[in-house]
């Protein structure tokens, strides 16, 4: 669950006030990546990593990001970069991470 819009109250010292939020239900995994080093040099390897996480609410309302685990993370050949890990498909450990080795061929945004 999400609150897409929020809303701003401002209350005085003595006041109380009942709102009604409205939240949006989300479902599936959330994808995130990085790179090492942060800003790759053209012609340089790369580690590309990328975590899957499936985001749940506990009976306590608080979110977490449970790692998903055994998941397949596919990658093709992008605009400025090349794909060097032999496999191009590899599944999440239990961290949810997928580690892949790149080179960035072009001057450009990261992948």
């Amino acid at each position: 669950m999400d609150l897409t819009t929020p809303q701003v109250v401002f209350l005085g010292a003595a006041q109380t006030l009942s709102i009604t939020l409205q939240l949006a239900q989300f479902k599936g995994p959330t994808v995130v990546s990085s790179t090492s080093p942060a800003q790759p040099i053209v012609g340089d390897p790369t580690n590309l990593l990328v975590q899957v996480t499936n985001p749940t609410v506990g009976v306590d309302g608080v979110l977490s990001h449970p790692p998903d685990t055994s998941v397949q993370v596919a990658l093709t050949d992008g605009p400025g970069w090349s794909l060097d890990s032999s496999n191009p498909s590899v599944n999440t450990d239990a961290a949810g991470n997928a580690l892949f080795q790149i080179t960035c061929v072009d001057v450009g945004e990261d992948p």
